[in-house]
Parts: structure tokens; C-alpha cells; sequence
């Protein structure tokens, strides 16, 4: 049996096949946090715009109350 390529790490002898599939599954498990992370984001972005249209609504209201009185 032939190993690829192998690395020392702190004294033992890694195969580069099996670092490199750790990196893998590390870059997939970041991009996974990174797409929840943008995901929240725009749910955020969602709640900020809904939070200004009742402001400006209320206020709207607001003076609507005003003038009456």
C-alpha cells in the first residue's frame, strides 16, 4: 500500500487524503453557518423595513390626531 502524500503533525503521520477531507468538510460546514448567517441577515433587513413602516404610520396617525384637536 502506496500513501499519496502525508504530513507531520505534532509527531504523527497524517495522510494528506484525510487532511484534505477535513479541510473539506470544514469549508462545507462553514459555508453552512455562512448561508444561515445571511439568512438571519435578510429576516433582519425584513423586520427593520416593517419596524419604519409603523413608525411612519403611527406618526402618521399621530398628527392626524393632532389636527383635530
Amino acid at each position: 500500500m502506496k500513501l499519496i502524500g502525508t504530513m507531520i503533525i505534532s509527531g504523527q503521520l497524517i495522510p494528506l487524503i484525510l487532511l484534505r477531507f477535513v479541510y473539506y468538510l470544514f469549508l462545507k460546514i462553514q459555508r453552512q453557518i455562512v448561508e444561515e448567517l445571511n439568512k438571519g441577515m435578510e429576516a433582519l433587513e425584513r423586520v427593520k423595513l416593517l419596524k419604519e413602516k409603523a413608525e411612519k404610520r403611527i406618526e402618521g396617525i399621530l398628527e392626524e390626531v393632532r389636527v383635530e384637536n
